[in-house]
């Protein structure tokens, strides 16, 4: 069904109940913060239910965590491990602004030191971000966790993590004009466009997809 999480053979189930442990959450005050029945939250725990993916945001927000997070499966990440064959994701969360890579000799660094294992994208490659709000929404809203490619060009109109200064990005869609101006422009049309004059000096890499889509696209 289109916007539903199946779970019952998904870790979804599994990273609920072990994230709301953790945090020291019973069902009920879970399902108070989403705003649904005890029941349902119980539901979701065993497999007996599915989410849809603003229920999945909501249960995220609750948890202090993402949605790519409670969808992972054991062995789709890796923390910490030095040298590992996966995905640099350069922030820790959703909550905050975007942070822009910093490349020294090859290595991807960021916020975080955790690294995703998503086969056939190495991770000298490319890079990943949780994104911090809804400017790319609907095809990409908060929280969720987006892979950027390191060494394709950015077309013109593709969407793209572009480096503004002083560390911070965005995220948005790169449309060039005449004379090497660049219009960086949301989805959201609440969300005011960005000029810039000049492109040159700007470091940008274009979106290769959600790391759920990229997950999915493998696994078939």
């Amino acid at each position: 069904m289109t916007g539903w999480v199946p779970m019952a053979t998904d870790p979804f189930a599994q990273n609920l109940r072990r994230l709301r442990r953790e945090k020291g959450l019973t069902q009920k005050e879970v399902a108070d913060s989403v705003g649904c029945a005890r029941a349902y939250i119980s539901g979701l725990e065993n497999g007996s239910h599915a989410a849809s993916m603003a229920i999945l945001k909501k249960l995220a927000q609750a948890l202090d965590t993402s949605p790519a997070e409670l969808l992972m499966a054991e062995g789709d990440q890796l923390r910490g491990k030095p040298g590992a064959e996966g995905i640099p994701l350069i922030n820790e969360s959703m909550r905050g602004w975007l942070p822009a890579p910093t490349i020294d000799g090859g290595q991807v660094t960021g916020d975080s030191r955790r690294v995703l294992c998503l086969p056939d994208v190495r991770g000298r490659d490319a890079f990943a971000a949780y994104l911090p709000d809804e400017a790319m929404a609907p095809a990409f809203g908060k929280g969720d966790l987006v892979v950027f490619s390191l060494v394709q060009e950015v077309a013109d109109g593709a969407a793209a993590l572009v480096d503004l200064g002083e560390g911070q990005a965005v995220f948005r869609r790169v449309l060039r004009f005449p004379g090497g101006g660049l219009r960086l422009e949301a989805a959201n049309p609440k969300v005011e466009p960005i000029l810039r004059e000049k492109a040159e000096g700007l470091r940008m890499w274009p979106a290769i997809g959600r790391w759920e889509w990229l997950v999915r696209r493998r696994r078939r």
